[in-house]
C-alpha cells in the first residue's frame, strides 16, 4: 500500500487489511463407466471481498485513511478506500474435466486414454482493480495415454500437457520507470511432453508394495511475444 501526502513524500509500506471476507460454493461429481475408468467434474466459485480496508495514513492530522495507486497518472492518484474490492488474485470462477478410460486389450494388458481440461477466470493482481492488473481467464487441456501390463505391475504413460499451447499469464508487475508505467506480464508454462515409466516390484492386487519408476519430458520452445 502507498500512502498520499499530507504527510510528507510518498512511501510504500505493508499493511493487513482490517477484515476479509470469502464466500464460496465448490461442487464435484464422479462417474465410473467401468471399474477401470473414473471421470471426475467439479466447479468452484468464490466471492472475496475486503470487507474493511483503508488503511490509517500514519501521522495524519486530521485522521486520513486511503492508498494511492502510483502507477496511475498524477491526476488519479487520490487517496482510494479499497473496501468492497476484489482480493488480488483469486479468481470467481474455476471449473474442471479430467479423468481415464480403461480398456480392456483381452490377454495384452489394458489401454487408458485420458485427459483434462481446466478452466481458470480472471482476476486483478492488485487490490487497485485497474485494467493494467487485469490477468485474463484461460483454459488449459491436456492428454495422457497409458498401458499397463496384465499383471498391473508395468505402467508406460504418454502425456502433452498445455496440448493447444494456451498463451497466458500468471502475474503482472507494473512499476514507474522514468515517469511511465511499465507493465511486465508472467506467462505460464508452454506445451511439454513427457513418458513415465513405473513398474510395481509386488503384484498391487495383493496388497502393499513398493514401485520404481523413470520418467523423461521435453519443454517445447518458448513462444515469440509481440
Amino acid at each position: 500500500v502507498v500512502f498520499p501526502e499530507p504527510v510528507g513524500p510518498v512511501y510504500q509500506t505493508f499493511v493487513n487489511a482490517e477484515k476479509a471476507v470469502i464466500k464460496g460454493a465448490e461442487l464435484q461429481t464422479t462417474w465410473q463407466p467401468n471399474d477401470r475408468s473414473n471421470i471426475v467434474l467439479s466447479y468452484t466459485y468464490l466471492d472475496p471481498t475486503f470487507a474493511s480496508f483503508c488503511p490509517n495514513v500514519p501521522n495524519s492530522n486530521p485522521p486520513v485513511c486511503g492508498a494511492v495507486d502510483i502507477t496511475a497518472p498524477d491526476a488519479e492518484q487520490v487517496p482510494q478506500d479499497l473496501s468492497g474490492n476484489q482480493i488480488p488474485r483469486t479468481p470467481q470462477h474455476k471449473a474442471s474435466i479430467y479423468g481415464y478410460y480403461g480398456i480392456a486389450l483381452g490377454n495384452g494388458g489394458y489401454l487408458y486414454p485420458g485427459g483434462s481440461i481446466a478452466y481458470q477466470g480472471d482476476y486483478s493482481a492488485s487490490p487497485f482493480q485497474q485494467d493494467r492488473f487485469h490477468i485474463p481467464g484461460r483454459t488449459i487441456a491436456g492428454v495422457t495415454l497409458t498401458y499397463r501390463s496384465p499383471d498391473d505391475r508395468l505402467d508406460i504413460t504418454g502425456s502433452v500437457s498445455n496440448l493447444f499451447e494456451e498463451i497466458y499469464s500468471d502475474n503482472v508487475n507494473v512499476a514507474v520507470i522514468g515517469g511511465s508505467a511499465a507493465r511486465t506480464l508472467s506467462y505460464g508454462a508452454d506445451r511439454f511432453y513427457s513418458v513415465v515409466l513405473r513398474y510395481r516390484l509386488r503384484d498391487p492386487r495383493v496388497g502393499g508394495g513398493v514401485s520404481i519408476g523413470v520418467s523423461c519430458g521435453v519443454d517445447m520452445p518458448p513462444p515469440t511475444w509481440s
